[in-house]
């Protein structure tokens, strides 16, 4: 009732001006919240974990961190980035895919050793791949996010050995590559653009890698030594006795200019190796490598492409690992699980989220309680439930019987 009778006393001061004030009062505060929430997308920053454990836009990769047990052509060491997103605006976001743009020295792998989605355009000096987020709302000034799709890649450094060239004949021939540019390959740029989702438009930036030039710092074979050509075909093993074991399609040579090659083993009864070089779409060169040191001893090549070998000469070459099948993935070490704490152990297993919870565990029953009477259904017997009334019958021409099923009498709404 108070603030009745003070609203009532002090309505005839409130004029048209004060009015007025109030209502664009209102009114920014209104537009304030509306920018807030519809304006432009936030920022968003990519970043990586370095090893002192904070997530950072220039990550540094100690030597450490390489690994060189990787089975990728041309690849000769990687290392993991763990991503992570910062939204630095006001508002939540939620980007639907991440695109990554790398030089064609590099490569990206997803934390299994799996093939990203990957777009490249030719003469382009750059390849992109693409990932799909998984990401709820990024809030605003909080922790990095990691990316629940692939919250950790693998970064490959492409460094060939040899290079592939063609001469006017187009046989495939391999020249041993100049040492590396070390400081170069070890300074990455990753360009990201987040996409999709609630973003009204991209929002872009640059990851920076740094890694330890030990990493990068790969010899290079020396070059092997000319021997002169023969004419003829080469004595090869006999073809009967060969076993197929693999073969593999290859970009040998720059990244920037490739040649595409595709190399078939065939194995002896004594182990030795018998390789075929398809390259335009026919089998122009063979490698011989029969006592299976690593090392091709002699080659043989189709200088007119008419399927015929006519010219041959002894080499010196260490067998590129390139041409050669990519090797099995070795057998996990199951023994590894029993290491890891249990909340990463919670974090491994895509079906946590599906299991239920723990229960109340049972009592036992004790030996004295009596046998419970079985399950009952709650429903009726058939013999308590109404029967049906059926309406007698009477042969055709007859008159039909008078019901005498007795009925409860009529209520005549007495007291």
């Amino acid at each position: 009732m108070e603030f009745r009778h003070l609203l009532l006393r002090l309505s005839p001061r409130l004029d048209g001006r004060w009015l007025l004030g109030l209502l664009l009062v209102g009114a920014l505060v209104a537009a304030a919240s509306f920018i807030r929430w519809s304006g432009p997308a936030p920022p968003l920053h990519l970043l990586a974990l370095g090893p002192e454990g904070q997530f950072r836009d220039t990550l540094r990769v100690p030597a450490s961190w390489g690994d060189t047990a990787v089975t990728t052509a041309g690849a000769e060491v990687r290392v993991p980035l763990i991503l992570g997103v910062r939204n630095a605006g006001t508002r939540p976001v939620r980007p639907a895919t991440l695109s990554l743009s790398v030089p064609l020295r590099y490569r990206l792998l997803a934390a299994g050793g799996e093939e990203l989605t990957v777009r490249s355009v030719p003469g382009s000096p750059l390849v992109t791949y693409i990932l799909e987020t998984g990401l709820g709302p990024v809030e605003p000034q909080r922790l990095p996010t990691l990316l629940p799709a692939h919250d950790s890649v693998w970064l490959e450094v492409v460094i060939p050995s040899y290079y592939c060239v063609a001469l006017a004949d187009s046989i495939p021939e391999f020249v041993p590559a100049p040492p590396p540019p070390l400081r170069t390959l070890s300074d990455v740029r990753l360009f990201y653009s987040f996409e999709g989702g609630d973003l009204g438009e991209r929002r872009t930036g640059t990851l920076t890698v740094l890694m330890d030039t030990t990493l990068v710092d790969v010899s290079m074979p020396d070059p092997p030594p000319s021997f002169p050509m023969e004419i003829g075909p080469a004595a090869g093993p006999p073809l009967g006795a060969l076993r197929y074991a693999g073969s593999r399609r290859t970009m040998c040579g720059e990244p920037e200019s490739p040649m595409e090659l595709l190399s078939t083993v065939w194995e002896t009864a004594e182990g030795g190796r018998f390789i075929t070089l398809d390259y335009g779409g026919k089998v122009r060169k063979h490698l011989f490598d029969l006592d299976r040191d690593g090392v091709i001893e002699r080659e043989s090549w189709d200088p007119d492409g008419d399927g015929t070998f006519e010219a041959t000469r002894r080499a010196r070459l260490e067998l590129p690992g390139f041409l050669l099948p990519a090797s099995p993935a070795g057998r996990y070490d199951m023994a590894r699980f029993d290491t890891l704490p249990n909340d990463s152990l919670a974090r491994l297993d895509p079906f946590r989220r599906a299991m239920p919870g723990p229960g109340p565990v049972p009592a036992a029953v004790p030996d004295s309680v009596p046998a419970r009477a079985p399950a009952r259904t709650g429903l009726p017997s058939m013999d308590s439930l109404p029967q049906p009334r059926i309406r007698p019958t009477a042969p055709l021409g007859r008159p039909v019987p008078r019901d005498t099923t007795p009925r409860p009498p009529p209520d005549t709404g007495g007291g």
